[in-house]
């Protein structure tokens, strides 16, 4: 089995190389097409009334984590419209399950976050996560791998939107 030291996630290995903005344009053929949820999707989560960005951070990494466990990524891109590393990991996280693969991780947990920029309807904040381990397997019968836990500090660029915000970019400033 191959470790990688002081690995975030799967998500991390698929969104952050990308993350910073500079990435190049996405290939169209390889874009992640979801369903549009009906009202009556119990899978769905609609925003609550008057959320706070912090609250959709933490709501999104929430969405993330289950995404995951589940390879079910519709409401996850649908919180990520305009984050194209999201899409990239998305398109990965569900070819992975339909590959017959997994992705065994607890995912996320929020330990600091602060706003650090942004002006308008843009806000900007520093999130500390600590990020458990995770085993994956790209494929049914293909190997496992590990990644380990770690504490990467992410940028998280919020849009705010007459419904509430989406995540629009995400970058990895440190790891430890």
């Amino acid at each position: 089995m191959r470790r990688t030291v002081g690995a975030v996630t799967l998500v991390a290995v698929v969104t952050l190389g990308g993350c910073d903005g500079d990435a190049t344009p996405p290939d169209p053929s390889m874009s992640v097409t979801v369903p549009s949820p009906t009202p009556d999707d119990p899978t769905t989560s609609s925003a609550p009334q008057a959320e706070t960005p912090e609250e959709f951070i933490r709501r999104w990494i929430t969405v993330q984590n289950e995404m995951l466990a589940t390879g079910a990524v519709t409401e996850y891109v649908e919180l990520s419209r305009g984050c194209g590393p999201c899409k990239d990991t998305a398109r990965r996280v569900r070819d992975v399950y339909a590959a017959g693969g997994f992705i065994d991780t607890d995912g996320w947990t929020v330990t600091g976050l602060k706003r650090s920029g942004g002006s308008g309807r843009i806000s900007v904040y520093e999130v500390q996560i600590d990020n458990a381990p995770t085993r994956y397997a790209e494929r049914e019968g293909g190997p496992v791998q590990e990644l380990d836990a770690g504490t990467p500090l992410m940028q998280i660029t919020l849009a705010r939107r007459a419904s509430g915000f989406l995540l629009s970019n995400l970058t990895q400033l440190s790891t430890a």
